[in-house]
Order: C-alpha cells, then sequence, then structure tokens
C-alpha cells in the first residue's frame, strides 16, 4: 500500500476493493454499512471520471447534450421537455465513465 488517509463519517462507511487496483469508499448520512458496501461495489463497477456534477467541463456537458440532441431528433417529444431532459442525462452521464 503506496497511500492511505484515515476517515470518519457521521454515518455509515462503505468499501469496495476489486483485486488489488481498483477500490472506492462511500460515506452515507443515512443507511447502514450494508447498502454503504453496495453503493462502493457500484462506484467501483462504474469506474467514474468525476466526483460531482461541478468537476465536470463544460466542453464535456456540451458534447454530452449535443449527443442527447441528436439521438432525441424525430421523436415524439414536447419540445418544452427536452432540454430539461438533457439537463437530466447529462447530470446522470456526468457520473458515468469516460
Amino acid at each position: 500500500m503506496r497511500r492511505f488517509v484515515k476517515v470518519s463519517a457521521p454515518g455509515a462507511l462503505g468499501t469496495y476493493i476489486h483485486g488489488s487496483r481498483i477500490g472506492s469508499l462511500v460515506a452515507l448520512e443515512g443507511g447502514d454499512e450494508a447498502l454503504a458496501r453496495d453503493l462502493a461495489m457500484h462506484v467501483a463497477a462504474v469506474n467514474p471520471a468525476y466526483i460531482d456534477a461541478g468537476e465536470v467541463p463544460a466542453a464535456v456537458l456540451d458534447k454530452e447534450r449535443e449527443i442527447l440532441n441528436d439521438q432525441t431528433k424525430g421523436r415524439r417529444s414536447r419540445p418544452k421537455s427536452s432540454p430539461r431532459w438533457s439537463r437530466g442525462a447529462c447530470a446522470s452521464t456526468s457520473r458515468k465513465s469516460r
């Protein structure tokens, strides 16, 4: 082990280590350690490029919006809902791996 940091949280902490190279740590304000471990396992599997939405560069968000808008062209949806749907989909995409 090269690095370590001692952490504490007011709620449950969950850890997951997959092999020797991938690991994640999740702190919850509600829930229990089993839920925190399950979430940590999912985080390790997804391998997110960014921890929170504030870290995602504007250029990446613009590209994702363009892709989503191209995917929805020709679909029967209300024009008012498309930008809102695009924002929500980009938010979930920001949590995905690149």
